[in-house]
């Protein structure tokens, strides 16, 4: 008998994203466009908010370069009922692309409001108004079964509502001056033999854009998350809005699960998460879920480690600010404390990369007061501002050997029929858990990740992918 080596089918993975994305020229930005990418296949709404000129509209015309353009309604300027009386075209569609979303929204449009508020609840929206042609009352209807992606630029007047705001997935570019000079030097090689540039073959963009038309098909499948209470015991509870995030957090994951549905296991007509999408989501999208349940601003991070004491010490900021602090406060505890206004906080950034204007740094610290984790002294016109609270870690602390044995429990209990093959899919011939990193594609073993106990985790060095903190539970277990 003769074997016939088949080609093996095409399984792309979140590499094949980047690769796509660096081809069409995206420049670093990895995290934002695979997080964006499985967000809108899996018509989870989300937006790209950052300063004008960032890199907003890159990121999602690239995006939309891979769907299917039949699938996609593009909403720019309207009138107020423009988009409702096109209700045809939009139902026809799968995403809904607000290339600028101050745009959909001017003057202070409740109709364009109400439409995409309804979308991000998965709601239809109908309209009842009089047809002169017909001359009779006709029902216009806006399906909610959409995807919807957007861009808002931070320094427009017009700003999403608190009620819109939970309702979405919101990533921010990069807007340090180390990005600036990557972008500036991909734009000079732009500029000679540009091919040089390519990175992605002609045949596999064809492959991905088919996969990826095939995933926006199973938006309405059903996916079962046996790791999702486990997880949900550990994520902290800052502020009542981690309801609505944590379900942001869920969405990404089963839409992980979708875009590897060749190889995620299938039973019952229901496609089952792994470890792997568990691993795949905390490594990119951990950390601004941290961020946003404690309601920091898009630059919070960056400004609070501003007014770390060691730092400031390191910088001789507690001289060069003591006049100051004995001129706030008398007691002992203000002393101790670092002080900075405006002006300063923007020379720090400014060192680290971040240009920005006083505005914008002064809207980020008044949103870090409002959220608790700042205070705010005046001294004459000046206000000082100085650290309340810190933030409760999340991202390095997941407990993912603890995780994989509540997700076994609850296969065991709820599918005991099909739990060892759901297993046996995520270990390889030697019984080993490989993990791949969904950016570099690294292989991380689960037995030989680097444990480091929470008071053992070192405040400069910055921990390595695939590093993981567990708890002092995890490690007698």
């Amino acid at each position: 008998m003769i074997e016939i080596d088949m080609p093996k089918p095409y399984q792309p993975t979140t590499k094949d994203l980047l690769d796509f994305a660096q081809t069409c020229g995206l420049v670093e930005e990895k995290e934002n466009f695979i997080l964006l990418a499985l967000s809108t296949l899996n018509k989870v709404s989300c937006g790209v908010e950052s300063v004008s000129g960032s890199g907003k509209s890159v990121l999602t015309d690239i995006l939309m370069m891979l769907i299917d353009p039949s699938r996609v309604y593009r909403l720019g300027l309207t009138s107020n009922t423009a988009t409702v009386y096109d209700y045809e075209a939009v139902n026809s569609a799968d995403i809904l692309y607000v290339e600028e979303l101050q745009k959909a929204l001017n003057n202070n449009n409740p109709i364009m409001v109400e439409v995409l508020k309804n979308i991000t609840e998965g709601k239809n929206i109908t309209r009842t108004v009089y047809d002169s042609t017909m001359k009779q009352n006709i029902k216009q209807t806006i399906s909610g079964n959409l995807g919807l992606v957007y861009s808002l630029a931070l320094e427009n007047k017009t700003k999403k509502d608190d009620e819109l705001d939970r309702r979405v997935i919101t990533f921010m570019t990069d807007i340090s001056q180390q990005q600036n000079r990557r972008v500036l030097k991909y734009i000079g090689k732009t500029r000679f033999k540009k091919s040089r540039l390519k990175i992605q073959t002609d045949k596999t963009t064809e492959q991905l854009k088919q996969h990826v038309n095939m995933v926006l098909d199973l938006a309405k499948e059903r996916v079962e998350n046996p790791f999702s209470e486990f997880i949900a015991e550990k994520v902290p509870v800052p502020f009542v809005k981690v309801r609505s995030y944590i379900t942001h957090y869920f969405n990404l994951m089963e839409s992980c699960t979708k875009y590897h549905y060749k190889e995620r296991p299938k039973y019952e007509n229901m496609y089952f998460t792994t470890l792997q999408d568990v691993f795949a989501i905390h490594k990119l999208y951990g950390k601004m879920f941290n961020q946003k349940i404690h309601n920091l601003p898009q630059l919070g991070i960056e400004i609070m480690e501003l007014f770390d004491i060691e730092r400031a010490e390191k910088l001789g900021w507690k001289k060069n600010t003591e006049r100051e602090q004995q001129a706030l406060f008398v007691d002992e505890e203000g002393k101790d404390k670092v002080y900075l206004d405006v002006t300063k906080i923007h020379k720090e950034l400014k060192k680290v990369g971040l240009l920005l204007k006083y505005k914008l740094i002064r809207d980020q610290c008044e949103e870090l007061v409002e959220a608790g984790f700042l205070g705010k002294e005046q001294s004459g016109k000046r206000g000082f501002y100085f650290k309340t609270d810190e933030v409760e870690e999340f991202e390095d602390s997941f407990d993912f050997p603890n995780c994989l044995q509540a997700g076994i429990k609850n296969m065991k209990e709820s599918y005991p029929k099909h739990y060892e093959d759901w297993l046996n899919l995520q270990m390889d011939e030697k019984g080993r858990f490989p993990l791949y990193h969904p950016i570099t594609g690294e292989t991380i073993y689960l037995d030989e990740l680097k444990i480091i106990k929470k008071e053992e985790k070192p405040k400069e060095e910055k921990l390595k992918p695939g590093t993981l903190v567990v708890t002092e539970e995890a490690i007698e277990k």
